[in-house]
């Protein structure tokens, strides 16, 4: 949303899966600029181990705004139930930009109950202290409830609801500011994918 104002959509995105390729388009408003990024990903694995790679592009006002051509790699590993971990990296095509992010996902009763998780990401000529990073947490109320958080470095946060009904779904969440004070809404609907 544009802010508090809940009935906004300048700022939305579509993404579309199926087996080892997926497509995203998503738009952001920053005043009156506006820029529209693509992603086309290809990827592979199994329950325990996936990996894929992914290029990206974006149109409208992308040099005021800074968006560049890009490759990513990525992989998650799941080696037992408790756990999962996650590496990325963004890197550009038309300059010497890039970045990694690592995440790590902890679940102390071993399913989707209770998801505990960390995340941080490292430009390039960046000092690992100054890297951004965020803590969250994912729980399922019930079957198919789930209730979420996320707290930034910079003190900003966010909560969320998701409703799942196996290939379906829907959620949303609100975001804070570093001032506790409501900045926007974010909301989704999926369709196609079984999730428990």
């Amino acid at each position: 949303s544009d802010g508090v104002d809940a009935w906004s959509f300048g700022n939305w995105g579509i993404f579309i899966g199926a087996p080892h390729i997926s497509f995203g388009v998503q738009r952001q408003e920053f005043g009156p600029y506006h820029v529209t990024d693509y992603r086309l990903s290809l990827g592979f694995g199994s329950a325990t181990q996936s990996s894929g790679i992914a290029y990206g592009w974006s149109s409208g006002d992308k040099e005021l705004i800074g968006r560049e051509k890009i490759l990513s790699f990525g992989s998650i590993m799941r080696p037992f139930d408790f756990l999962s971990f996650g590496l990325i990296m963004n890197t550009s095509l038309q300059s010497r930009w890039n970045e990694g992010i690592a995440e790590l996902a902890i679940r102390p009763l071993g399913t989707s109950r209770l998801t505990l998780s960390v995340d941080a990401a490292l430009e390039r000529g960046m000092r690992v202290e100054d890297a951004p990073w965020s803590l969250g947490t994912a729980v399922e109320i019930v079957k198919g409830i789930n209730l979420t958080g996320r707290y930034f470095d910079n003190e900003a946060f966010t909560l969320g609801l998701s409703i799942d009904f196996g290939s379906h779904g829907l959620g949303g969440q609100s975001h804070f500011d570093k001032n506790s004070n409501h900045s926007h809404y974010t909301y989704f609907l999926r369709s196609g994918g079984l999730r428990p």
